[in-house]
């Protein structure tokens, strides 16, 4: 069943009450599941058995931060493997990855690196798209990310992201957080960004809060959703129409029902945007 409407990144510590809201009816709950798959994929059955019990009640999607899509070492065919079996087990509706390099000379740096804007990435990122399609056995998403420093490249980010999408075949996650956080960092308008893509190339949305340090924003997942933030998303609305949108959050756990909600402003501003 495809995704609609708003989803929440899943954290262990939630289970119980996610469980809960499902099994009540709550009209506040999540509409679906994102689950980090790469902290499954080697995981025991009782792990797998959790997932299991997530499934009966929410749709589930899959997202990855190990994939590599952008590196030049080779894809970890074993693992993509596995992934594709646990979609099939657990009916997922879609995987996404990072537009991004992780590992170099066999050691993986476990951060999400931006690619250079060139050609040449976008040659390679097309082919490992294809082959991990192939082991995955379903289309992967492509979302982009946020930095630190300016990469460099023979274009802006949003021609980038373009290109990719174009030349790949992957559509797009669009992370609203990433966006302002680069914009902050490098002045690279988010707007114009928005208006380089085809709305048709994006799937879905993220959103998330960021950590400012002093003066450097980093895409933390460890705060509220930042009121420039939900604006940006809105300028996504108007200018690429409505996706399913996942919140998510990593570090300072708030209580569930914080998320809760920030999901029912999501909701709002959907609603909002329709009428």
């Amino acid at each position: 069943m495809a995704l609609s409407g708003v989803g929440l990144g899943f954290r262990s510590e939630y289970f119980d009450e996610l469980l809960q809201l499902a099994d009540e009816g709550d009209e506040r709950r999540p509409q679906w599941l994102e689950i980090l798959i790469d902290n499954f994929a080697d995981g025991e059955r009782r792990q797998w058995l959790a997932l299991d019990e997530l499934r009966q009640r929410y749709n589930l999607a899959f997202h990855c931060t190990g994939l590599d899509i952008g590196g030049a070492m080779p894809l970890d065919r074993e693992r993509l493997l596995r992934i594709a079996d646990m979609m099939r087990r657990l009916q997922a509706t879609q995987v996404s990855a990072h537009l991004c390099w992780t590992a170099a000379a066999g050691r993986f740096s476990h951060e999400l690196l931006p690619l250079p804007a060139t050609e040449e990435s976008l040659k390679r990122v097309s082919g490992r798209v294809a082959q991990a399609q192939e082991w995955l056995g379903a289309p992967l998403i492509l979302e982009n990310v946020s930095a630190c420093l300016r990469p460099v490249g023979e274009m802006g980010e949003g021609q980038f992201l373009a290109a990719c999408a174009r030349r790949s075949g992957a559509r797009l996650l669009l992370d609203i957080n990433n966006l302002f956080v680069n914009f902050h960092n490098f002045g690279e308008d988010p707007r114009q960004i928005l208006d380089c893509l085809d709305a048709a190339s994006v799937a879905m949305y993220h959103i998330a809060g960021y950590q400012d340090l002093d003066g450097l924003l980093v895409d933390s997942h460890g705060a509220p959703v930042d009121g420039a933030v939900w604006k940006l998303w809105q300028a996504a609305l108007e200018r690429i129409g409505p996706r399913p949108l996942c919140l998510e959050r990593d570090q300072n756990l708030p209580p569930l029902e914080e998320l809760l909600g920030e999901l029912q402003q999501a909701r709002a501003l959907m609603v909002e945007h329709a009428a």
